[in-house]
């Protein structure tokens, strides 16, 4: 649960960074589907979850077809920071989906699911201390609170139901929706 919690927040810290340096509608297209295809090849490696050859080359079809519309678009310059940070996002997704997959079948996932949430939180609170050393605390009003105990609490439910999912399902397919 700490490395997921830690992962998801390096994910998200990572995925800031890169929107300053890409737009999003070139990021999200090519760092989701590499992810899903980092987390495919680790089901594959890591578990009895079978992807068809079919599945898989379905998936490296929608990487080439998604890569290729943003070459031709001339949305994308690749330069070494770029290729790290996308390539990093792309494994510390996949990393995040494998640990709630291990998790799945070592734990009881709910206990699980708030200690996860609880290690994200704490290392949330730690990145923000660390970014913002020196800093007014002032625009974090009450309102930017509520509203981000409300995503987090949506965010918890969704991770109900993505478990539940996992417990009756494929992990290759269910990580694809």
């Amino acid at each position: 649960a700490a490395a997921w919690g830690t992962a998801f927040i390096g994910l998200t810290l990572l995925q800031m960074y890169a929107l300053t340096h890409v737009e999003t509608s070139v990021m999200l297209p090519i760092t989701s589907v590499g992810s899903l295809i980092f987390t495919v090849i680790g089901a594959l490696l890591l578990f009895d979850d079978p992807v068809t050859p079919l599945q898989f080359a379905g998936m490296l079809l929608a990487m080439v077809a998604v890569a290729e519309f943003l070459w031709r678009a001339g949305s994308i310059r690749l330069t070494l920071p770029v290729v790290s940070v996308g390539l990093s996002i792309m494994l510390a997704g996949a990393f995040t989906k494998v640990t709630q997959r291990i998790a799945v079948g070592a734990f009881d996932v709910y206990a699980f699911q708030v200690w996860q949430y609880l290690f994200g939180g704490l290392a949330a609170l730690l990145a923000v201390v660390v970014l913002h050393r020196g800093a007014s605390y002032r625009q974090f009003s009450r309102s930017v609170i509520t509203i981000g105990t409300g995503v987090g609490l949506l965010s918890f439910l969704g991770g109900v139901l993505l478990y539940e999912a996992i417990l009756r399902g494929p992990f290759p397919v269910i990580t694809t929706l």
